[in-house]
Order: C-alpha cells, then structure tokens, then sequence
C-alpha cells in the first residue's frame, strides 16, 4: 500500500507536512504528539498523551497505481515549542504506521505483502518496535541549530550512500535535540535521470508502466513509439538521447526517458519496498532489431559484432551491478533518515539531464527537439510531484474565494494524466507555459524557489536552472535571470534572525577571474582543438559537445 515515505517535509512553527505515495488512493490521516511515543493501534499511543496537532487529505492520482500526498497538520492551540522532539502516526484509511508494518524491522521470512523477496529488509521507522518516527523543531538559538547538507545520490558511484550515515547520527542522539538534524537540505541530484545502473532500467520501466497504467510514447522521426525495454534497450540509449533529444550528456547509455521511468526512480531511491532483482547480463546485452529505426547505439558496428562488444564491457557491467546492490542495502536507512527529520529539496541537472539548459543553444535545440521536449518535461512533472509539492504545500493550494496558484494549477494539470490514464498532447501543450517548456524563453509561470525560516536563523532556496537568462549562444547563463530580487530579497534581516542561508545546487563562490576568463578560454580551446584534429564529428553515440558543456560554464 505504502510505496514510498511516510518523508517529514516542512515544519513551521505552527504545522508539519508530510509526504507519502501509495498505491490507491486511500484518505491519509496525519497525528503529532509532544515527545516520543509507543504506538498502540491507529492514532493511540501508550502514555495516554493527546494530539497536539491534527490533519487530513484525500491523494491526488498521479497514475492509475499511484497516488502522492502531502498532509499537513496544523497545531490545534499553541504552537510548536522551538527545541522540542514530536512523534507522529500516519494513517492509511484508519490503519496506522504500526499496523501497516512500518514500526519494526523487516524478516527475511516475512515480507511485507507485496513486497519481493529480494528487495532489500524494511527497518523500523521508529528506530525501536512500536515507536512512532519523530521530528525536531529548530531550537531557539542559532547555538543549538544542526542542520544537514546531502546531494548527489548515484546508484552506480563508487563507495556507500553516505546519506545513510545521517540515520546512525540520528539513531545515536534521537533525544538530543541540540546534535541531531533539525532541518535536513537536498540540494541537487537527488536522482540521476542520464547517469544510473544500467542493471535497474527493466526494473523502472515496468515499474513506471505500472504506476501510470499505460505505456506512454515518446516521437522518433514522426514516430510515435512506446517507451517499452525493448523498444529502448539498457545501456543503448546515449545515441538516442544525443541524436533526436539533443542532449549532451555523456552518461546517457541507460537515461531514463519515460515519466514512469522518472518516477519510479524516485521511489527506488527512497523506498526498500519496491525493488525488484536487477538485470543480470544476459539481460541486457541483447541484440536488438530496433537499432536503426530508433537510433540507439550500435554496438554491433563499433565492435565488430554483439559477442567481442560483450567480451570488452561485461566486466565493468558487472563492477555497476556491485555498486547497485551498495546502493540498495543503504536505501532502508535513507528511508528512515527522511521519515525523522524535516527535509527540502532543489533540483540540479541530474534531475532531468546533465547540461540542462546551459546555454542559450543547448535549449534551443532540446526544446525544438519533440522527444527532447517530451523528456524534458517527464523530468519536471516527477520533480513537482516527488520534490517540490512538499517542500511549500501552501503554494499548491488556494484558500476559499482566492484564485488558485499557477503551482497548483500545475499539481491540477499533471492530475489529468493519472485520472485519464494518458498523457494527451493537450496536457502537454497546458504544461509548457506552467514549465516554460514552450520554445519562447520565459520563467515558468510556476515557481519553484521557496524559502525555510526559523527562530533565529532564514534559509533561501535559490532555484538555479528554470529563470536563466543568457549572454550569447554558448554563455554563461545568468543563473536566475531577472529574478534575483524575488528569490533573494535584499537584506539586512531586520526581523530578529540572526543568520542567513543561501541554497544554491550551482556553486556561486568561485574565482571571478576562473568564471570570467580561464572557463570561457578552455572552453574555446577544447572546441579548436577538436575542430584541428577532426573530432567534431559525431561518433556512434550521437553528436559532440561544445566546449562550453565539456566545461559547465554555468558559475
């Protein structure tokens, strides 16, 4: 039933929100209590205390299997108190976290319903059977703040998911309000749409079919052609997306293309319980008879045939099937790292691919491109719906007699494609001036900068790659465009707040002399160096880049 969370989002001092997805839709049910907490059935706990803070909401259907809130509860009386720990239960059409399974760990002899054997085990959300996960507020000093920075989680990258080291920081001081996160920030990369295990592809595929209850299509050639694993095979799309996309990543053998593929991902990333086996080799290196038609990569023609292209790279498909399987030993712990402890989120470019819009041509050319814009937009839509809705759930929703925001009319828009179980090029049309996807360069119509305050301190989320503007062809963007005074009014604080963050997924501290001269200079080193030796053309997997993309000129 519970695909993925419960995640604590935003905590203000008078409501938290909380993020779910389920597989049906099923009225969610939000309690809060002061201090930690043994649950005892649906809502009750065992010292008798009473709810401080209640809330409800009915899912919006973002696929004909699946189904996202964010629930808000708001203090029934007082407020919140700054450096103090709060328990919560989360009910699914009456049936609270302990008895959907969630308030102790997993046993290999007894899974979850639903849940494949092979997926990694569930832990207890609550750290201790029964008890209820919790959350802290910020303390009323900036002395005692604690917060947590995390970004960059890829499924085939050397090493653990460090995020998981969060939850033993948490395990260890889960009454110390002082040393544990209060406020947790994900600032960029939180998935890897152009750069992931090729071994998970099958797995998000039918798992994306799945959620949406269609298979959806994407154009090649004027072609109409369903985003099927046999249609777009594991490790052959880098030509694909670089050829008929016009993207320039360079990792691109596996990029996720569907929006069932998007979100599906997210859940893996965050939730144990919907994992299925990877793909082993036979799997994958296959021959397939769409090569040309849909313009994957060629292995055939590059190594002479598909056994030598097998014998040369099995091997390192085997080190990413390694690396994968390290990832998803990690994720129960992720997933009870963002259950205690209030969590926000910006995208960077992995969200959707790498070089998203760098450069004045890079969107031209992606936004021109009728699969580049399809897949540009299933990037979006997942971030919305999986990120962005809970970081500000206020801004998704319009009060009585108000007009409703242009992020909820997004929210509204993506809707259509769960109730109707399609995604119509209507809908997609109505995206494109909520997403600013259309080929005029113009800001969205919805935001996605939001900011956090606290007692003592205010965080501005900065939203660095939809409000670009651009110097020339080939850069340096203006990161946030003609929006700075909306994203980051100008200061000082003069409302008792002592100390000012600024989120930025791009770095914005380098060298002004590196910025304005030795990135600009590589860049048209690199281009006529590759123009003197004849490496500008392009290779088997798709167009070259500039200079500009091979460098990231986007400081």
């Amino acid at each position: 039933m519970v695909l993925a969370g419960p995640i604590v989002r935003r905590v203000a001092d008078d409501a938290v929100s909380v993020w779910v997805a389920l597989r049906e839709s099923r009225p969610v049910e939000l309690a809060v209590w002061r201090e930690p907490q043994i649950s005892t059935g649906p809502g009750a706990v065992d010292s008798g205390a009473d709810r401080i803070a209640t809330g409800s909401a009915t899912p919006r259907a973002m696929g004909r299997n699946l189904f996202v809130s964010v629930v808000t509860a708001e203090a029934d009386q007082l407020p919140f108190v700054p450096g103090a720990v709060y328990s919560y239960d989360l009910l699914i059409d009456g049936v609270g976290l302990r008895d959907l399974g969630l308030l102790e760990d997993e046993r290999a002899g007894a899974r979850l319903a639903g849940v494949h054997p092979d997926a990694p085990l569930h832990l207890a959300l609550g750290y201790e059977p029964d008890r209820l996960p919790t959350f802290v507020t910020v303390p009323p000093t900036i002395g005692e703040l604690c917060i947590a920075h995390a970004s960059c989680r890829r499924t085939n990258a050397p090493g653990p998911d460090a995020l998981a080291y969060l939850d033993d920081i948490i395990r260890t001081r889960r009454a110390n309000v002082a040393e544990r996160p209060q406020q947790l920030f994900l600032t960029g990369d939180q998935i890897y749409a152009d750069d992931l295990a090729g071994c998970l592809l099958p797995q998000l595929n039918e798992l994306g079919r799945e959620l949406l209850g269609f298979t959806e299509t994407l154009p090649v050639d004027s072609r109409d052609v369903p985003v099927e694993i046999e249609q777009f095979p594991a490790l052959r799309r880098k030509r694909l997306v670089r050829e008929i996309g016009r993207f320039t990543t360079t990792d691109g053998e596996s990029h996720l293309l569907s929006l069932g593929e998007f979100l599906a991902m997210y859940l893996l990333v965050w939730s144990p319980r919907v994992w299925q086996p990877l793909a082993d080799a036979d799997d994958v290196f296959t021959a397939s008879p769409h090569v040309e038609a849909n313009h994957l990569f060629d292995w055939e023609a590059v190594a002479g045939s598909l056994t030598d292209w097998r014998d040369e790279h099995e091997q390192g498909y085997e080190k990413s099937v390694e690396r994968a399987q390290v990832f998803a030993a990690a994720v129960p712990r992720v997933a009870r790292v963002l259950a205690n402890c209030a969590t926000y989120m910006m995208f960077d470019d992995h969200e959707v691919t790498d070089d998203w819009m760098i450069s004045a041509s890079w969107r031209d050319r992606a936004i021109n491109a009728p699969f580049g814009h399809d897949v540009l937009q299933n990037g979006y839509i997942a971030f919305t719906v999986m990120q962005m809705w809970g970081n500000d759930p206020a801004a998704f929703t319009h009060t009585t007699g108000a007009p409703a925001p242009k992020n909820e009319m997004l929210l509204d828009t993506i809707e259509k494609i769960g109730t109707t179980a399609a995604l119509a090029p209507a809908t997609r049309a109505a995206l494109d001036p909520l997403l600013a996807t259309g080929q005029e360069l113009k800001d969205p119509e919805a935001t996605f900068h939001f900011w956090v305050p606290g007692p003592r301190h205010l965080v501005r989320v900065l939203d660095t790659r939809t409000r670009r503007r651009f110097i020339g062809r080939h850069g340096p963007p203006k990161l946030v465009g003609d929006s700075l005074d909306r994203q980051l009014p100008a200061g000082p604080l003069t409302d008792g707040r002592e100390v000012l963050f600024v989120v930025s997924p791009v770095p914005v501290l380098s060298s002004r002399l590196f910025d304005n001269f030795a990135q600009p200079l590589s860049a048209v080193v690199k281009d006529l160096w590759a123009n003197r030796k004849g490496k500008a053309k392009a290779d088997a997997a798709g167009p070259p880049s500039t200079g500009t993309e091979k460098m990231d000129i986007e400081g």
